[in-house]
């Protein structure tokens, strides 16, 4: 079937209207929704979900807004299946494809989200198979925007594209108090004009390491420096000392199914055979690893 949401109007400070009061083509406020297809469009913001549970198998989620799907406190939501064809499911806006949201009040919890499969983009974006046509607008186009120190993000697989970023972390500075809220062991994460994922603020705090990584492959423009100190690459980092200390060992889920990971790393997106290999205890900076190259690669060895 066809679903769609209504509000194109703006808030009081601009931009497009979101959170429970907002209408989506799809909402979940409680209790428990599965979805294995259908087309949910919105001239806003695409879908929500809180103090719920949702999984989302197919299905075609789209807005023309800031966010496809916008995942806030208590929200419990599954994306894809680990075989399936990422266009089976597409989550795609003019700003972000999955908003990981932050604000989160007192006494409850952040979103819990996991990825298995599927394509999530944010920004301009086609798919012609699936008839799905997205201008980005004028902000940060992601595919994934992760505002919450709090949330935990689960990703095996799936393709993760951004106009600018595939995967912003965008924490707050420090704020984290939850070692290793985002786990990635597979997936693709591709940044068109930026980084496959970025740093934009550091992850870690009293030693805790919020984002660890065993595999997935990540793409971007390296060596572009876009304001006064961001660093882009396969893996980006915010030059400014909020997130320019950053080990590539930090990242790197050393351990993951009792061995180690390491790190090929290759001149473009397009290359097939590797430049080199880094250990994945290597303790040299992000500045000269990850956002130094186009695309890199976490393997077990």
């Amino acid at each position: 079937g066809n679903f769609s949401g209504k509000d194109n109007y703006s808030a009081a400070g601009g931009g497009f209207v979101a959170g429970p009061g907002a209408s989506y083509a799809f909402k979940v406020l409680g209790g428990t929704a599965n979805v294995s297809g259908g087309r949910f469009a919105s001239a806003g913001n695409g879908a929500f979900v809180m103090e719920g549970n949702a999984t989302i198998t197919a299905g075609v989620f789209t807005g023309a807004g800031a966010s496809g799907f916008s995942v806030w406190r208590d929200a419990v939501v599954t994306f894809g299946t680990s075989d399936m064809d990422d266009d089976d499911l597409i989550v795609a806006a003019a700003s972000t494809g999955i908003a990981v949201e932050t604000n989160i009040p007192s006494g409850y919890r952040a979103a819990n989200v996991t990825i298995h499969g599927g394509t999530f983009s944010g920004g301009t974006y086609s798919n012609t198979e699936q008839s799905v046509y997205i201008t980005g607008d004028g902000g940060n186009r992601n595919g994934i925007w992760y505002g919450t120190s709090q949330a935990h993000v689960t990703v095996t697989g799936g393709y993760i594209y951004g106009q600018h970023n595939g995967f912003d972390y965008s924490a707050g500075a420090g704020a984290t108090t939850v070692a290793n809220v985002v786990q990635i062991s597979g997936g693709t994460f591709e940044g068109g004009q930026r980084a496959g994922f970025l740093f934009e603020r550091n992850h870690w705090a009293n030693d805790m390491f919020a984002v660890c990584i065993s595999g997935g492959t990540f793409m971007g423009v390296p060596d572009h420096n876009y304001g006064s100190y961001y660093l882009n690459g396969a893996i980006g980092t915010n030059d400014n000392g909020l997130g320019g200390d950053i080990k590539l060992r930090d990242i790197v889920l050393n351990g993951y199914n009792n061995t180690n990971i390491d790190v090929r790393y290759y001149g473009s997106k397009t290359d097939t055979t590797p430049d080199g290999t880094w250990d994945g205890t290597n303790n040299s900076g992000l500045r000269t690893t990850t956002a130094a190259h186009a695309k890199v690669e976490f393997f077990i060895p």
